[in-house]
């Protein structure tokens, strides 16, 4: 999926896992000064997720925009895994569209 979205011009930073370390702290800091902006996407629920711990680590040192991408306040359901990615925004297409908003 990540060669998908470099394809469509968007230039990608490797992931940062968001632990209780301040090595990773430092290195999520880092990549928010460098890219001004950071997208989370998360196979699951996006409330209690990455995309708040990040958003909540980058508000009280260096608040930067955070766009959250995964499962809005909805049950999951049984699907093909491609089908209910695209449904549920997770596909190449929509995060590359996500990125360059």
């Amino acid at each position: 999926m990540l060669r998908t979205i470099k394809g469509k011009g968007v230039s990608l930073n490797e992931p940062a896992v968001v632990r209780k370390s301040a090595a990773t702290k430092t290195g999520v800091f880092k990549k928010a000064r460098e890219c001004g902006k950071i997208i989370t996407v998360e196979e699951h629920i996006t409330v209690g997720g990455r995309g708040e711990a990040i958003s909540s680590l980058l508000a009280e040192k260096n608040p930067v925009s955070v766009k959250k991408i995964g499962v809005r306040d909805e049950f999951g359901h049984s699907g093909a895994a491609a089908e209910l990615l695209k449904q549920f925004g997770l596909c190449a297409e929509n995060i590359a569209a996500q990125a360059k908003l």
